[in-house]
């Protein structure tokens, strides 16, 4: 675990379940907890120690990429780029998710009604909401009820603050995860990017963060002040940093393995982008090639890295262990040599293929002959 981490994901969890809002004196309205506050800050001074501190530096970050039908995510690293994807199309069901407690919602538009009561001064005013408490059973109450209780408007909710407005990219501490290289790498035929952690740029209302892994999904209905009014004039803004940290960097347990750091931004969705956003990547330190690449695919990768000056390895996997390991290939035009080579010994025999099943030695004979040249210089390749 990276320095730092351990108490950066004990200040998390205690932020979860420490109180958002108080009381000002007076009973004059509400004010987000001063231990809150601290916490807050603790927890952004712990980023500040990880990001900075002269052994995490150190320690790259991994993304994993398969190879997608319209090539984008070769172009976005050709053109040293990162997308930003909203969470809807994530593969967790539970992705930039909370609870919202409805029943406790409906409590405190109670008693924001009978405050109101209290405070105002309007005659037709009073006069309206004493019509409203004195009958609950009001079409007034019961059609907000229903308004808040339907999945329709929690669905909502979520996905427009949320699972439509912050737009996030993935990052894992680990380069050789099999699992990983099986779900996000196209089962082992895509590539994963190193980057140098202190290279990545944040901007204004982005968060770079390690996410944490939980058992239960937060309740945040207390971060919304029903029931008083508030003194903050950027209470939205507060709310929403909050909840966005909460929201984006909480995940289930089973996710644990991926050891997965966020690159997100709020508010990243104001032009109406369906899918998400692009932001400024740095130039790779190294890309690893997956253990099952394609020799066409396996071409490109080796072009970018001879242009841009990337380092390259080929993963391979252990005969005796349940793992995998880089190996760097040190001179790319010979890689490159190689991969033309193979490819059209490969063509060759696709030429030939139809002619094996006529029963002539010499077509047989020259199919062996290849075959055995294709095999002998995929495994100098580190292919399977």
């Amino acid at each position: 675990m990276l320095e730092g981490k351990k108490e950066y994901i004990e200040c998390f969890n205690e932020i979860k379940e420490t109180k958002f809002w108080e009381e000002v004196d007076n009973n004059e309205g509400m004010k987000i907890t001063k231990k809150y506050l601290e916490l807050f800050d603790k927890l952004t001074d712990l980023v500040k120690i990880i990001r900075f501190n002269e052994n995490v530096a150190k320690k790259p970050l991994y993304k994993y990429n398969s190879f997608d039908k319209d090539e984008y995510n070769i172009e976005n690293l050709k053109n040293k780029k990162f997308f930003l994807r909203f969470a809807k199309g994530f593969n967790d069901l539970y992705d930039s998710n909370i609870r919202i407690n409805i029943e406790k919602i409906c409590i405190d538009l109670h008693k924001s009604l009978r405050e109101g009561l209290n405070i105002s001064k309007d005659i037709k005013i009073k006069e309206f909401l004493e019509n409203i408490l004195e009958n609950k059973n009001s079409s007034f109450i019961k059609e907000i009820e229903k308004m808040l209780s339907s999945l329709e408007f929690k669905e909502r909710f979520i996905k427009k603050n949320f699972q439509q407005n912050i737009a996030v990219t993935c990052f894992s501490e680990k380069n050789n995860s099999i699992l990983m290289w099986a779900h996000y790498a196209d089962n082992n035929k895509g590539f994963c990017v190193e980057y140098d952690y202190e290279e990545i740029i944040i901007n204004k209302n982005e968060q770079f963060l390690p996410v944490i892994y939980d058992q239960t999904i937060k309740d945040v209905s207390d971060y919304f002040p029903y029931s008083k009014t508030t003194t903050d004039s950027n209470i939205f803004t507060h709310v929403m940093i909050a909840l966005s940290r909460i929201c984006v960097l909480s995940k289930s347990s089973e996710w644990e393995y991926e050891n997965e750091w966020r690159l997100y931004r709020i508010n990243a969705n104001e032009n109406g982008k369906d899918t998400g956003i692009k932001k400024e990547a740095p130039i790779p330190k190294a890309i690893y090639l997956g253990a099952r690449i394609s020799l066409e695919n396996k071409e490109k990768i080796l072009n970018i890295c001879k242009e841009q000056k990337i380092r390259v390895f080929q993963m391979i996997i252990k005969e005796d262990e349940y793992q995998m390991f880089p190996v760097e290939i040190k001179d790319i035009s010979q890689e490159l040599e190689k991969v033309c080579i193979a490819k059209k010994l490969y063509e060759e025999l696709l030429e030939l293929e139809p002619k094996y099943y006529h029963k002539d030695t010499k077509d047989n004979q020259m199919i062996g002959k290849k075959c055995r040249e294709l095999k002998e210089l995929g495994q100098t390749m580190g292919l399977e």
